[in-house]
């Protein structure tokens, strides 16, 4: 599904030697200053997705370091440095304009508390600083005899992040092979925006005025290229989107070495996420859940997630299926995923995960997206 997608293509352009050698020396100062480390995990991750009129990205690859240090039994922080290279594309056939590369970096802190053996309080601060890309956008508009007239235009997009989260979880006393773990989080995103498009000519060189289209788009209402993004990138201005997501999960341990579980989560929005220009770009590698993961392409209202997982011995395997369900009139999700880890010893794991979803977007259209994400993790 990736080489479908046109992920493939851009993989020697994506600059994977360039991610490893920005990310070494994070590495190295982290552990230096460290001390008494506990553990340090890498994630190399893969995205892909089909290009859309409402998500002009095809696909990404990112490195994510997590850094573990438990000062005490009842403490543990970590730090997470991500890096993200989402990929850049050649215009579309018939389009002017190619989708640049975007460098994106996401950094995290965080610590948990461990009162006992039952109890776990997480609390985490983010970011990510303002990167800066340039794509194509289509527009329409009357032209000459009333017919419909479609012209590309280059579309600049400046983007940052930074957000919050409380997350607490619970688990019973363990009965020989029987445990119930309770999860919920609570989180906070800020995005900041600035998309607009500089300016836009016909075939013939003539400039289209902004009025021109919008009120194309008012008598046309629904079409193709009529999207409720266009009157905010035609009048370029910054724009802030304010997210909260709240999750809850239950998972239950039976016969000791299989688990069951299920979770959700609801997201509630400071302003229509539709209005401020392309959600897919704002948030790709921004925040934790999207640092590499490509299967989302528009702002989601809910999510439902069974899963489960089984282990024998040293090795385990894990699978989910989730729901997603955007905003009102962007469509859905059906994903499906699975894990596969090794464990080498106390100190040692590798895993290996895929992922893979079927979106229907806005206009109805079926948008394969797809990951996989091979990691490792050593423990001190």
């Amino acid at each position: 599904m990736f080489f479908k997608s046109g992920f493939g293509c851009h993989l020697a352009r994506l600059g994977i030697s360039s991610v490893i050698r920005k990310l070494c020396p994070v590495v190295l100062v982290l552990i230096a200053g460290s001390g008494g480390a506990h553990s340090l995990t890498d994630e190399l991750i893969l995205s892909g997705t089909k290009a859309t009129e409402s998500n002009p990205r095809t696909g990404s690859l990112a490195d994510r370091l997590t850094l573990e240090v438990s000062p005490s039994d009842a403490w543990t922080t970590h730090t997470v440095v991500g890096f993200t290279r989402n990929a850049p594309s050649q215009p579309a056939p018939g389009a002017a304009f190619a989708t640049s590369a975007e460098n994106v970096l996401f950094l995290a802190l965080g610590a948990d508390w461990l009162p006992n053996d039952r109890l776990d309080v997480g609390i985490e601060v983010s970011g990510s600083p303002r990167s800066q890309s340039v794509t194509n956008t289509v527009v329409e508009y009357a032209g000459k005899n009333g017919t419909t007239t479609h012209a590309d235009a280059p579309l600049k997009l400046v983007n940052s992040t930074w957000g919050s989260s409380l997350s607490g979880s619970y688990s019973t006393p363990r009965d020989s092979a029987s445990e119930t773990l309770l999860e919920g989080s609570v989180a906070y995103t800020n995005y900041a925006t600035t998309q607009g498009i500089a300016g836009v000519k016909s075939s013939e060189g003539a400039d289209i005025s902004s009025a021109t289209l919008l009120d194309y788009c008012a008598s046309h209402p629904g079409t193709r290229y009529c999207t409720k993004a266009l009157p905010g990138i035609l009048r370029p201005h910054s724009a802030q989107l304010g997210q909260i997501r709240l999750e809850l999960g239950l998972t239950e341990t039976i016969l000791g070495d299989t688990d069951v579980g299920l979770s959700g989560a609801y997201y509630a929005y400071s302003q229509d996420p539709t209005q401020v220009g392309y959600f897919s770009v704002l948030g790709t590698g921004r925040t934790r859940t999207t640092v590499g993961n490509g299967l989302s392409i528009a702002p989601l209202l809910y999510s439902i997630h069974p899963s489960g997982v089984h282990r024998w011995g040293k090795f385990s395997l894990s699978a989910y299926y989730e729901y997603g369900q955007y905003v009102s009139g962007q469509g859905y999700s059906n994903g499906l995923g699975a894990k596969c880890q090794y464990r080498f010893s106390k100190r040692v794991k590798l895993y290996l995960a895929l992922d893979g979803a079927l979106n229907v977007d806005a206009s109805r259209n079926l948008v394969p997206s797809e990951s996989a994400t091979f990691g490792g993790k050593i423990s001190f």
